[in-house]
């Protein structure tokens, strides 16, 4: 399976930020997708928040329209989740 993939380290204002992206257009190994009509693609970003000597750690839960497919993609020197 091909996953577009990528790492976003981000550091300013006492914080430092990483974020985690990982997208795919192959959807069918996933049980639910009758559930989603017109799903195209899935992402997950997961994200880690440092600031102060404290760690707080998650995913992102994002949502595109149905028929949008994504992709991790570096656009204007920095990576991001686009839509196409």
């Amino acid at each position: 399976m091909k996953l577009n993939c990528w790492e976003e380290v981000d550091k300013g204002h006492g914080r430092i930020e990483t974020r985690h992206c990982i997208a795919s257009d192959r959807i069918d190994w996933l049980e639910q997708k009758a559930q989603w009509a017109g799903l195209r693609s899935v992402a997950m970003i997961d994200e880690t928040r440092e600031s102060g000597g404290k760690k707080q750690c998650g995913p992102a839960v994002l949502y595109q329209q149905p028929a949008t497919r994504c992709r991790a993609d570096r656009k204007g020197g920095s990576r991001t989740l686009n839509s196409f």
